[in-house]
């Protein structure tokens, strides 16, 4: 289902508003404060644990999801700059770097096993070929990035037996809608005719990491 809006939306590219670009620095710009206090409140609760891996999570997830905001605020506020090409390759290599900061506490902490590490490595070797994709080749299959985040999301679920065991009913539901959110908000990006479009993107990104800083606030 997914692959059809993909390929819509290289076939078909609109102009945004003024406005539509307003929206879209101001969304991920109010992610990024949250993101800012969040980091702090889960760095401030971990540090009882020093040198755990806790505080270890905390700062791995609280520096991807600070980075992935305030990389995507500072693009679409001056997205009609000449450097503006460089801000959105940083934009779309925050992402490959939230994805996998979101996967470290809840293997670090939750599935601290081999299938466990094996997830990880996988999905941090993937996220360091995405941005060396996006940093030399951004121009080269760029369309199917966005395939590629969806896959690094869900992968966990291969091992799904194993989270089912592993977090409580409430974190499990976390993470799922968290996955969700940001699965449907990629549909509404790649429905590049929609007006609002990149906006409601934004706001989908926002519900997910809302989402899953909570599953991170359970575990940590």
């Amino acid at each position: 289902m997914i692959f059809y809006p993909i390929i819509y939306k290289i076939l078909s590219e609109r102009i945004e508003s003024n406005f539509e670009k307003k929206l879209n620095y101001q969304t991920h710009g109010f992610g990024f404060l949250l993101s800012l206090l969040g980091t702090f409140f889960l760095v401030n609760k971990s540090l009882i644990y020093p040198l755990d891996e806790k505080l270890l999570s905390s700062i791995i997830y609280g520096f991807s999801l600070i980075f992935m905001f305030g990389s995507s605020s500072i693009y679409h506020y001056f997205i009609d700059n000449k450097h503006s090409n460089s801000l959105q390759k940083l934009d779309h290599v925050s992402i490959y770097l939230l994805i996998a900061g979101s996967y470290t506490p809840p293997i670090l902490l939750n599935i601290n096993s081999l299938i466990g590490e094996k997830i990880l490595i996988i999905i941090w070797f993937m996220a360091f070929i995405g941005v060396i994709h996006k940093v030399f080749f951004f121009n080269y299959f760029k369309n199917l990035s966005l395939i590629f985040y969806l896959i690094m999301g869900w992968l966990i679920i291969i091992e799904f037996k194993t989270v089912l065991v592993s977090f409580t009913y409430y974190e499990i539901t976390l993470m799922v809608i968290g996955g969700i959110f940001y699965s449907v908000g990629a549909v509404f990006y790649s429905m590049d005719q929609l007006k609002y479009n990149h906006v409601i993107w934004h706001i989908f990104v926002l519900l997910g990491s809302i989402s899953h800083f909570f599953l991170m606030n359970s575990i940590i």
